[in-house]
């Protein structure tokens, strides 16, 4: 069993900006840049078992954490944690050796989310995510070592 992790955690912070909206001028200098969550992190656990050579299967977290969608900092948006399943399988056979099949579900818990929130005077914006969603690939390695 294998297990990954990374992340980032950041302050985005505006030094010296300002807006003129019906010819007032905003000074949002010292605030958090909008869209710019604290938190961004991803784990994964995933298990190569013995008894089936070439296959992999993995459970993958992430998580984007709370942000401002206004640049006045008045408006958040919580962020989101998505679960995905990963499977695949690269074939042992020496006819075969290089080819590889793959499944993944995407937002495995089919989670509604939104992908990017923006905030401004008229309202908020959400660009609703995808939900659950499976995918199936197939890859081959031409430079495949033998066994």
């Amino acid at each position: 069993m294998n297990f990954r992790l990374s992340g980032t955690n950041a302050r985005h912070t505006y030094l010296d900006y300002s807006e003129v909206v019906n010819g007032k001028n905003f000074d949002y200098a010292g605030n958090r840049m909008a869209g710019a969550p604290n938190w961004i992190a991803n784990a994964e656990v995933f298990y190569k078992p013995r008894f089936v050579p070439g296959a992999r299967l993995g459970l993958e977290y992430q998580r984007i954490g709370r942000y401002y969608t206004s640049t006045d900092n008045t408006k958040t948006y919580a962020g989101y944690s998505l679960l995905n399943l990963r499977l695949g399988y690269r074939l042992p056979q020496a006819s075969l050796r290089g080819l590889e099949v793959w499944t993944n579900v995407i937002n495995l818990t089919n989670e509604l989310y939104a992908s990017v929130v923006t905030a401004n005077q008229y309202g908020t914006t959400y660009q609703a995510a995808a939900p659950r969603t499976y995918t199936l690939g197939l890859g081959y390695t031409f430079a495949a070592k033998a066994k």
